[in-house]
């Protein structure tokens, strides 16, 4: 699969993994861990990858696969969640769309990912979002545009929310809606994400579903 040029693929691997008990990042599914496979599908179709840890954190020993860069999230945001180590991502690396994705997904689909540059592209939308039929939408399955770098900081800075959604109100949000998400993911299983021993076990199960994912 062709990587699109002017674009970085950041995998959010900052989070605690308190429900779980351990680094998720760490995590072992179908002989990868959870880092080495987001990492492996967004390498497909972007030309930059990014891995972004809070700013506290201890480079795992999982991270820095090959050809993945590791930042950190500033000390002014200590405690700011996603939104702050989207923020030291696209300030570390300067492109003109940016996919971001949480490293507990382990099924991202190259093809949908690549599918939703080119929509940010052909509607000149600021951040491209999938919403499901039930009204939940995934902010951390997105892509971005450098245009809501400074958007960005700005709740940051306001200390307003810690919600990536905290924006949204500033910029041009395009929504792709389940019917056009399943044309390509018909199982939605790129929506999946492991939160809990019940869902790492799940994830397990469904491998040979995933196919190459």
């Amino acid at each position: 699969m062709r990587v699109v040029t002017d674009t970085t693929g950041i995998v959010l691997a900052g989070g605690r993994g308190e429900r779980l008990g351990m680094d998720k990042a760490a995590l072992e599914l179908g002989g990868r861990t959870l880092l080495q496979r987001s990492v492996d599908t967004l390498a497909a179709v972007s030309g930059t990858i990014i891995i972004s840890l809070r700013a506290d954190q201890p480079a795992p020993e999982a991270a820095a696969p090959a050809g993945a860069r590791i930042i950190f999230a500033s000390d002014a945001h200590q405690g700011r969640g996603p939104l702050a180590g989207l923020h030291a991502a696209m300030r570390a690396v300067e492109s003109s769309l940016y996919f971001a994705a949480a490293c507990d997904m382990p099924f991202l689909n190259a093809e949908l990912v690549r599918g939703m540059y080119s929509v940010a592209e052909e509607q000149n939308a600021d951040a491209v979002i999938p919403r499901l039929a039930d009204g939940r939408f995934h902010p951390l399955h997105a892509v971005y545009r450098r245009s809501c770098l400074p958007h960005i900081a700005r709740v940051l800075d306001e200390a307003r929310t810690n919600r990536i959604i905290g924006f949204f109100d500033n910029v041009k949000v395009h929504w792709i809606e389940e019917p056009a998400l399943r044309a390509t993911d018909p199982e939605l299983l790129s929506f999946f994400n492991i939160n809990t021993r019940e869902d790492l076990e799940r994830a397990e199960r469904l491998i040979p579903e995933s196919g190459k994912q």
